[in-house]
């Protein structure tokens, strides 16, 4: 008797899998046969998943954005602290760190494939429309106009972005508690 394959749960795992091998040996060394190696799989089962290479890169690409999502999301749904849910933006554990790493590697993409670039944007935009709603929440105690809305959304999302990079990059001098300090300087 055959063995019953669940091809949803096998996608995912391929894509797990995937974003090991990113991770361990960057976006040079990211081939099929390297994921199919690590996976125990034929490079044949790979294809019957995802179509190439990019195809699974972009897969990748958008898993990681809705991890970051969905945290950042629960954090404010939970009724967390402005900064507290602004955190869950910045790689403060293994997870955000690795999501970090995945979306530099593909940040070059997101220049020169039209796909990428419009979920890049995408997920964005709705990031962005995540601080409105905190700025919101936030602005019974301070009314702004859409205009400072915009400005301020913006201006958080830059700083993240920023303290991301140089904790990603520069991790010993940009440790959790730091991001936390300086996250909470610009906001708290």
């Amino acid at each position: 008797m055959p063995r019953i394959v669940d091809h949803d749960e096998r996608r995912k795992q391929v894509v797990g899998i995937a974003r090991n091998v990113l991770l361990k040996h960057g976006l040079e060394k990211f081939t099929i046969r390297r994921i199919a190696e690590a996976a125990n799989l034929s490079t044949a089962i790979i294809s019957h998943y995802f179509r190439d290479k990019r195809e699974l890169m972009l897969f990748i690409f958008l898993n990681t954005l809705e991890i970051t999502q969905r945290r950042f999301t629960q954090a404010v749904e939970s009724g967390l602290s402005t900064t507290a849910c602004l955190q869950t933006l910045l790689p403060t554990d293994a997870e955000s760190r690795d999501n970090w790493k995945v979306w530099i590697a593909f940040w070059n993409m997101t220049l020169t494939d039209t796909e990428f670039r419009q979920q890049q944007v995408t997920k964005t935009q709705d990031t962005l429309q995540r601080i409105r709603g905190l700025l919101e929440r936030d602005s019974r105690s301070r009314p702004m106009t859409d205009e400072e809305k915009d400005i301020e959304e913006r201006r958080i999302f830059a700083v993240i972005v920023g303290i991301a990079i140089q904790a990603i990059h520069d991790p010993d001098n940009w440790p959790v508690e730091r991001q936390g300090r300086v996250l909470e300087s610009e906001f708290g």
